[in-house]
């Protein structure tokens, strides 16, 4: 099965994920999509620095120290295949794996052209992209990795708002691609229980340790046929906090790293 990744350059928890991936040699991942240019309206980067003020001193700090770690050691770090690795660059460039930055748009002809070259059995997505009628058409199948568990939490920062409805679980959901976000036949999935220690940094990290797996489940699922999950949680969709859900996660206690 050739396979073709859309990932965004999200250094905190994407790159251990695709390095799982390309480390299972079943699949021919024939190349990726490396986003770098995340839309304002996406991009967690962009929603923080806005928003700053909803974070504790603590948090801010503990953020910047973690971006600068981060950082250092993708630049001075020794890679190997075992890891850890510190951005998705590195990792595709350590499995050899042929990229392209497509900018804040992945539906322009000259990148949908160049991904159906490749023949790609199936396009996987982890990114903020959205996807138009001629990418999902690229590939014969389409599915996207989803931090929650769908049709529960669609949208953005998933794990946040499941824990300010203090959710006994989150999880991982694999789908596949319409042209409406976070939608489409469940083709895999990881329910991930949360504890009372955990914070929104650290259940994505979980997630996305779990990611891989979730990943191959709906894979394997698509070679055998498809036979779709049910959908065993309500459905709901959100967009970044506001200050209401925020003022409801610090009355649990709750903390963002």
């Amino acid at each position: 099965m050739r396979i073709f990744l859309v990932i965004d350059e999200t250094n905190f928890y994407q790159p251990d994920f695709v390095a799982a991936l390309l480390r299972n040699r079943q699949y021919e991942y024939v190349g990726a999509a490396l986003v770098t240019d995340i839309p304002r309206q996406s991009s967690l980067n962009t929603y923080l620095k806005k928003n700053y003020r909803f974070l504790l001193p603590s948090e801010m700090a503990r953020l910047a120290w973690k971006q600068a770690r981060f950082s250092w050691l993708d630049w001075f770090g020794r890679k190997s295949e075992g890891g850890p690795f510190y951005s998705v660059k590195s990792v595709l460039r350590h499995f050899g794996i042929e990229y392209f930055e497509p900018g804040q748009n992945i539906n322009l002809p000259q990148h949908t052209d160049r991904i159906r070259k490749l023949r790609p059995d199936v396009i996987l997505s982890s990114n903020s992209l959205i996807f138009r009628k001629a990418m999902l058409e690229s590939a014969p199948c389409c599915i996207n990795r989803h931090s929650a568990l769908l049709p529960s939490y669609g949208g953005l920062w998933p794990v946040f708002q499941a824990l300010r409805n203090k959710e006994a679980s989150v999880g991982v959901t694999v789908h596949e691609m319409t042209e409406r976000i976070d939608k489409g036949r469940i083709l895999g999935r990881v329910e991930i229980p949360v504890e009372p220690h955990d914070t929104v940094d650290s259940l994505y990290i979980k997630c996305f340790k779990y990611s891989a797996e979730a990943c191959f489940m709906a894979l394997e699922n698509i070679r055998n046929g498809v036979k779709p999950l049910p959908d065993v949680h309500p459905p709901s969709y959100f967009s970044f906090p506001d200050r209401g859900h925020w003022e409801e996660f610090r009355q649990q206690n709750r903390k963002f790293i």
